[in-house]
C-alpha cells in the first residue's frame, strides 16, 4: 500500500507511506513505555526518550550499549532467557532497571524477535512498575491493618460473650 485516504471531520486526507513512517516515529517516541531495538546480541541499536529518563541517561549514552548494562547484574541469565525465548514467541518479565543516579525500579520487560528486510534483532518494551508496586504494597498494608482490626474487634466480641455468659449466669442463681 502507497497511500491511505482518511475521511474525517476536515474532509479527505491521504497519508503516504512516508507519512505513515511519521506517525509510527511519533508513536514510539511519545509513549509512555521505553522502546529498544536491540540487535541480534542485544546491542542497543535504537532507545527512545521515556527509555534514557527511565535509566537517567542522556539518550546518546544510552544507544551503541549492551541492553544488559541497564539491569542488574544478578538479572543477566534472566536476560538472556528473554532474547532466546523470544526467538519463537514474545516474552515478558519482571525485573530491575538500574538507573544512572545509582536506583533501580521495578519494570516489565516485553521482549519480540523481529526481522525485516536487512534488520535481525528484537523489538523491547519497558514499562514503568513502579506506581502499580506502591499501589500493591498500600492495598498489603490496608489488608494487614484490616485482618489486626478484625482479629481485635473478634477478641471483644469474645469477651463480651463471656461477660455476657456470667452475667446471666449469675441473675439465674439463687439469690
Amino acid at each position: 500500500m502507497d497511500a491511505l485516504v482518511v475521511e474525517g471531520g476536515e474532509g479527505a486526507r491521504v497519508y503516504t507511506l512516508q507519512g505513515a513512517e511519521t506517525t509510527y516515529r511519533f508513536l514510539v517516541e511519545e509513549m509512555s513505555e521505553g522502546a529498544l531495538l536491540l540487535g541480534t546480541e542485544g546491542t542497543i541499536l535504537y532507545a527512545n526518550n521515556r527509555f534514557a529518563a527511565l535509566v537517567q541517561e542522556p539518550l546518546e549514552r544510552v544507544v551503541g550499549r549492551p541492553w544488559q548494562e541497564f539491569f542488574k547484574p544478578e538479572d543477566s541469565g534472566r536476560l538472556a532467557n528473554l532474547l532466546a525465548g523470544a526467538s519463537t514467541t514474545a516474552k515478558w518479565e519482571e525485573l530491575q532497571l538500574q538507573s544512572g543516579a545509582g536506583g533501580s525500579k521495578p519494570v516489565g520487560v516485553s521482549v519480540c524477535s523481529m526481522s525485516r528486510e536487512q534488520v535481525r534483532g528484537f523489538s523491547v518494551v519497558v514499562a514503568d512498575l513502579s506506581e502499580r508496586k506502591a499501589a500493591e504494597a498500600e492495598l498489603r498494608r490496608a489488608n494487614e491493618s484490616l485482618e489486626a482490626r478484625t482479629a481485635r474487634l473478634q477478641e471483644v466480641v469474645a469477651e463480651l460473650e463471656h461477660f455476657s455468659y456470667t452475667i446471666t449466669h449469675d441473675m439465674k442463681a439463687p439469690l
